[in-house]
């Protein structure tokens, strides 16, 4: 009879430094077929850039690509979506579908035209500036930063109908906006915002809204450059961003005067 080889650690009594995490072990290996596309089904094209990604992972999460594989379009037979969006937003818009995160770091390695896979997921480098470089389709590059990025990101995952993509980019967003209250950055942010986001999408607009009036003496105050970061032109530039902070701030103050924002709406 063989010997029983007794096991030092069971599936249940692993001391609590050593116990693995699921969740970590189950993104860990979503974040390897992210970069590996060995097992891929579907191929999103952007442009010269291809993308080897996995059904079961990007359709549960996304409407946009549920419906292109599930109906009658052309894409559920070929096996292909063609996307008309930036590459690198395309790239970081997967990675978060397989790992509930995107990063957003400087030093990106964009993908080459007769690459089948996304770029590695790396962190974002601690000692870099917040600029960052995106490749077009048709081979130029645009520079923007952090902030701009996480814009274009929920406005991407509006399109993609991806709700916890489109959750998070604002979350971000408020964060970086909250640190860019001066003239270089604040009116390009709004300028973003107002652009990428139509009317009824109210996330990203009520933001900078809110943002505004709660800081609202620090951005007209005129900095050392004599600029301001709610300068006169960007309030004839942005006429959906003027409308919106009139009635904000009348709505504010109409229960002073005995009246309920609803009576003017």
């Amino acid at each position: 009879m063989p010997k029983k080889i007794k096991r030092k650690y069971g599936l249940f009594n692993f001391p609590p430094d050593l116990k693995p995490d699921p969740g970590d072990e189950l993104v860990d290996a979503l974040t390897g077929l992210f970069q590996k596309p060995k097992y891929s089904d579907l191929t999103i094209i952007c442009g010269s850039h291809t993308f080897k990604v996995h059904r079961c992972i990007v359709c549960p999460r996304s409407d946009f690509f549920a419906r292109a594989c599930d109906g009658k379009f052309k894409e559920a037979s070929s096996g292909i979506v063609e996307l008309h969006e930036q590459p690198l937003l395309v790239e970081k818009m997967l990675e978060y579908l397989y790992t509930l995160d995107y990063t957003v770091c400087d030093q990106l390695n964009p993908v080459t035209e007769d690459s089948t896979k996304p770029c590695p997921i790396q962190p974002k480098p601690a000692d870099t500036d917040d600029n960052l470089t995106i490749v077009t389709t048709d081979g130029a590059s645009s520079d923007y930063d952090t902030l701009s990025f996480h814009i274009l990101m929920y406005s991407l995952a509006d399109r993609l109908f991806i709700r916890g993509l489109k959750a998070l980019a604002k979350v971000n967003v408020v964060r970086e906006l909250e640190q860019r209250l001066n003239a270089e950055c604040f009116p390009s942010a709004v300028t973003d915002i107002y652009n990428s986001t139509p009317p009824h999408d109210r996330g990203l607009r009520d933001i900078a809204v809110d943002t505004t009036l709660s800081h609202l003496a620090e951005l007209r105050r005129k900095d050392e450059s004599g600029q301001a970061a709610l300068p006169n032109s960007l309030l004839k530039q942005i006429p959906d961003y003027t409308y919106d902070l009139s009635v904000s701030m009348i709505n504010k103050r109409t229960p002073e005067w005995g009246f309920s924002a609803l009576d003017f709406s």
